[in-house]
C-alpha cells in the first residue's frame, strides 16, 4: 500500500494530510492539525510530518510518499539515513537542526520504502 503525506504550514496551523487507497479500493484521507506555536516555518513543517508519521501502522509494509512544501525539508528527508549514521551531525560536523523531531521521524519511517516528491 502507498501512503502519501503532504505537509503544510499556515499562519496559525500545522497541517498534515495522509492519503491512501485501502485494500478494498476505498480511498482513505485523514487530516491532522495542530496549533502553530512561535516557531520557524521549517520547524513547523517538520512537526507536520512528525504528526502524520505517528499515525502510520508500523506493522504494515508501506511505500511512503512525502510531499514537503520546501526544498529544505525535502533535502532533510533525503538525508535522514546519512544523519543517523553520522550520529545526527551535518557534513560540516554541526548538530542537525530539529534533531529530536528528525530522530523520531526516522525511527517511525525507517522500515518503510520512502520516496520524497516535489509538490
Amino acid at each position: 500500500m502507498t501512503v502519501k503525506i503532504k505537509a503544510e504550514v499556515s499562519k496559525y496551523l500545522i497541517i498534515a494530510t495522509l492519503e491512501a487507497i485501502l485494500k478494498n479500493n476505498k480511498p482513505y484521507k485523514r487530516t491532522y492539525t495542530e496549533q502553530r506555536q512561535n516557531e520557524s516555518k521549517n520547524k513547523a513543517e517538520v512537526k507536520a510530518i512528525q504528526l502524520a508519521v505517528r499515525h502510520l501502522n508500523q506493522s504494515q509494509e508501506l511505500k511512503l510518499e512525502i510531499i514537503p512544501s520546501s526544498p529544505y525539508i525535502k533535502m532533510c528527508l533525503q538525508s535522514l539515513a546519512k544523519w543517523q549514521q553520522s550520529d545526527w551531525l551535518t557534513g560540516k560536523g554541526k548538530e542537525v537542526k530539529h534533531k529530536a523531531e528528525w530522530q523520531e521521524i526516522y525511527e517511525l519511517i525507517k522500515n518503510f520504502e520512502l520516496e520524497v516528491k516535489d509538490e
